[in-house]
């Protein structure tokens, strides 16, 4: 009997205890105390930021918000903010949540995963909530385990297995790697992982939650596809460092209000204002200002543009006087609804420049795509047809050197991708030595395409214009398939003044 009582008594006392350890405390505090086990070296950087994303955070778990998106500039500690921390602390509140954490690496997944554990081994966390939350020794690995009330926490990258996964809450943190962004392959892949395998893995669709959180990279990244695609539903929390027109931040549950005037620095404790415009100056050296605009401003495509600025563009009627005339095309593989573009640009050029006369875009087959080259020279004749030396532009050059006299030129690819073509030949166009003509349909595409590389969603008429004027301006070798005076040229050295005066 009285030992019974003692276990009665002892059990009453561990529920206490239990409840006492279990008391709930703000994501906002559980961020200040949990920091220093994920980050003993990096002091947290106190900002407004940290709180306002914390309530944004807490309302998902409260169910106030389903799907919510977080634009932040790197280094501002968002996978910790989101990834690592953020479900530890959902479990405190609710342990049978199950997440699904996706990072663009596998790397950096078990990086997520391994601090997401060291929290809840810590001493800390154990003292106050080891009652409530324990990870079952059967279910821990190192990229997913599991807790004695089912929840789950399970890491994973973009075209990484999550087939027979299921969660209450899908984290997506940085799909994109910054040095494959640029990749169309890699965003295609990328935002295909998104809309046809991790979106679907909600084991409800009516209360789940999905979270993504990102720097922006380019215009078509995840944010962008989302906010273009499936805008409905969503909060979008956009975080530039520095704020360039007034924005107001209301929090979704305190509702304190956060006003941002133009000029005001995120978070001068992790950056000052002298230190950010430092690493523009790095970032526009090495890449031009649109990479700062994206990923320290969460705007992929500046109200100005990025490496070709929309004011940069002069406009004319009638060209000068020509002293040469080139088309240049650029072909695709392919001819169906979400493939590239073929594109010709017809360019005449001057003693202070040049002027674009004509662009020309179509997604056709192989015949087709020929006729409309030929077409659009027998119309507008030049002294050149420069075609790309690639896919489906070496059997065009090819075949139309053999059956016409076109002064074709298949243009070699350099090994140079085009982010670094496209810098050759923007300075002429910054310089004002580069002018549209005036009036034609083609010209607001042309430069919003070429405004928004390398971010946009297709480059290919910056690819014929670059190719047009490199050929013209900086020609150093002759290409090695080019008509010249009849007769088929295959090797040699020529000057730009020799290759100008050898075709027609």
């Amino acid at each position: 009997m009285r030992d019974g009582t003692i276990k009665i008594l002892s059990a009453a006392l561990n529920q206490l205890a239990d409840a006492f350890h279990s008391e709930q405390i703000s994501y906002s505090e559980f961020v200040r105390k949990a920091w220093p086990i994920i980050e003993p070296a990096t002091p947290l950087s106190e900002g407004y930021y940290i709180d306002f994303i914390a309530e944004h955070l807490e309302a998902v778990v409260q169910g106030q918000i389903r799907n919510l998106i977080i634009n932040l500039p790197p280094r501002y500690g968002k996978s910790n903010l989101v990834t690592v921390m953020w479900p530890v602390w959902a479990w405190t509140m609710d342990p049978s949540l199950r997440f699904i954490c996706a990072s663009f690496s596998q790397r950096l997944a078990t990086k997520h995963s391994l601090s997401r554990r060291r929290i809840l081994n810590s001493y800390w966390f154990r003292a106050n909530w080891g009652g409530r939350v324990q990870v079952m020794d059967d279910q821990d690995q190192k990229m997913e385990f599991e807790n004695t009330a089912r929840g789950i926490m399970a890491a994973t990258s973009v075209g990484g297995t999550v087939t027979g996964t299921g969660g209450d809450v899908l984290i997506a943190d940085d799909f994109l790697d910054p040095e494959r962004a640029r990749s169309k392959l890699v965003r295609e892949n990328t935002i295909e992982f998104w809309d046809k395998t991790f979106s679907t893995r909600l084991d409800d669709k009516h209360k789940g939650a999905k979270v993504v959180v990102e720097q922006r990279l380019i215009k078509n990244d995840i944010t962008g596809h989302i906010t273009e695609k499936e805008d409905h539903g969503w909060t979008h929390v956009v975080l530039p460092a520095v704020c360039i027109s007034p924005q107001k931040l209301i929090f979704p549950l305190s509702g304190k209000i956060v006003t941002r005037d133009v000029g005001d620095i995120l978070c001068p404790a992790r950056e000052t204002g002298e230190e950010i415009m430092a690493q523009k100056k790095i970032m526009t050296d090495k890449k031009g200002s649109h990479a700062f605009e994206a990923q320290y401003q969460q705007n992929p495509t500046s109200d100005e543009g990025g490496m070709f600025k929309r004011d940069y563009w002069k406009h004319h009627t009638i060209a000068p006087q020509v002293v040469w005339k080139l088309w240049s095309w650029d072909t695709a593989m392919e001819d169906g609804e979400q493939n590239d573009w073929s594109v010709g640009i017809l360019i005449a050029f001057h003693g202070q420049g040049a002027c674009v006369e004509r662009v020309v875009r179509v997604r056709a087959q192989y015949p087709e795509l020929k006729r409309t080259v030929v077409s659009e020279w027998s119309s507008r004749p030049a002294n050149s047809l420069l075609i790309e030396d690639t896919s489906s532009g070496k059997s065009l050059a090819q075949e139309l050197i053999k059956t016409t006299d076109l002064p074709v030129i298949a243009v070699p690819v350099d090994g140079k991708d085009k982010v670094f073509r496209a810098s050759l030949v923007s300075p002429y166009v910054e310089g004002g030595r580069v002018s549209l003509k005036e009036g034609e349909p083609w010209v607001p595409d042309f430069i919003e395409e070429l405004a928004e590389f390398p971010n946009g969603e297709h480059d290919d008429q910056v690819d014929s214009f670059s190719q047009a004027l490199s050929q013209y301006y900086l020609h150093q070798q002759r290409p090695a398939a080019a008509m010249v005076g009849g007769q088929l040229v295959t090797s040699g050295i020529a000057s730009q003044s020799d290759w100008m005066d050898g075709g027609r």
